[in-house]
């Protein structure tokens, strides 16, 4: 399903990430009327993993953790490249600055050091509390990353959604693709797309490896902001019961899109 829009991020991520609902807050047409014909059909593109080294569809790089640019390419636009770059928290680590973009979050998720330096930022989000009296269940992380890949970004916006969508299978054996939701806004001048997906995440371990993990209950939740200094991508996924929770918060973290 795709959504197209110019109202606040926070009302049309509620359409994207509440629940799963279309809901366009003051806004007289209809879903169908929103979406032109054959925008929500099955889109194809393969499943390749986050964390890694992509292409989309005729070679193109599409954005995710560890992409294979060159360090020359990185150096030429990575806020973290040398000893130029300006970019991070505030003082009570709220609210982070990049170079185009100043955004706030949650306070209960957790910063950490990013893994790898394609990762501009990272941040952990905390499992709801176990009920009294009953055991912790080990799963998967859920983990918000901040990535970019300088001023032109790293090929095209849907492309690089669409990847993210192929990072989730859905148990009945339909196209993720067509399953999940994507939105377009604007915040504070800056255009926003979004993308909901949940069901089994089979991202690979390792780029190019082939093995994939089998995650059964996940939600990714996705986010590419255009800024005057390129895209930056902002992806979360874990665990359904940790990640529905926090769809509020970030509605609330895309709302806060601004410029420094």
């Amino acid at each position: 399903m795709f959504i197209r829009g110019t109202k606040s991020a926070a009302v049309l991520a509620t359409a994207v990430f509440g629940m799963g609902l279309v809901n366009l807050a003051g806004c007289s047409k209809s879903a169908e009327e929103i979406a032109p014909a054959g925008e929500d059909e099955a889109l194809t593109a393969d499943s390749e993993s986050g964390g890694a080294s992509e292409a989309g569809s005729g070679g193109e790089a599409v954005a995710d953790d560890g992409h294979g640019h060159t360090a020359e390419e990185l150096a030429a636009g990575d806020p973290h490249a040398g000893d130029g770059g300006v970019m991070g928290p505030s003082a009570d680590g709220l609210s982070y600055t990049l170079p185009g973009l100043v955004f706030d979050k949650p306070v209960v998720w957790v910063s950490e050091m990013p893994a790898n330096t394609m990762r501009l930022a990272q941040f952990a989000i905390p499992a709801p509390a176990a009920a009294e009296g009953a055991e912790a269940v080990a799963g998967p992380p859920t983990v918000l990353i901040v990535s970019y890949f300088g001023t032109s970004g790293a090929g095209p916006v849907q492309a690089n959604l669409e990847r993210w969508a192929g990072q989730v299978a859905m148990p009945d054996g339909s196209s993720s693709l067509e399953q999940a939701v994507y939105a377009e806004s604007e915040v504070n001048g800056m255009k926003v797309h979004l993308v909901e997906v949940s069901g089994t995440q089979v991202a690979e371990t390792t780029p190019g490896s082939g093995i994939r993990v089998n995650n059964p209950g996940s939600t990714l939740l996705g986010a590419i902001v255009e800024t005057s200094a390129g895209p930056y991508y902002f992806k979360l996924v874990g665990p359904s019961d940790t990640v529905d929770p926090f769809k509020a918060d970030f509605a609330a973290m895309i709302e806060s899109f601004r410029s420094p």
